[in-house]
C-alpha cells in the first residue's frame, strides 16, 4: 500500500489582511462596479474567506474579514442607491 500523500500546504496569508483598505483591495472594489458584479465579487471572497470554509486557527479573523467585507460591499450598493446631487 502506497504512503498517502501529505496535505497541500495552504496560503493562510490573507487572513493577516485586516484593515478595510486590505479587504477592499482584496474584493477588487471599483467605483464602476454595478449591484451585480458586487454581488458577485461579495460571493467570490465568501468562498475564499468564510469563517465555516477556513482553517481553525483562521476563523476569528475570517470573521472579521467577512464582517468587514460585507460592510463595504453593503456601503457600495447604498451609494448606488444615494440621490446624488
Amino acid at each position: 500500500m502506497p504512503a498517502p500523500r501529505p496535505e497541500p500546504a495552504i496560503d493562510i496569508s490573507h487572513f493577516k489582511r485586516l484593515s478595510p483598505e486590505e479587504v477592499a483591495k482584496d474584493i477588487n472594489l471599483l467605483a464602476t462596479d454595478t449591484a451585480a458584479e458586487l454581488q458577485s465579487k461579495r460571493r467570490s471572497f465568501a468562498r475564499r474567506n468564510h469563517p465555516d470554509r477556513s482553517p481553525v486557527e483562521c476563523r476569528d479573523a475570517a470573521t472579521i474579514r467577512m464582517k468587514i467585507a460585507n460592510h463595504l460591499v453593503d456601503e457600495a450598493l447604498r451609494g448606488m442607491r444615494a440621490p446624488r446631487s
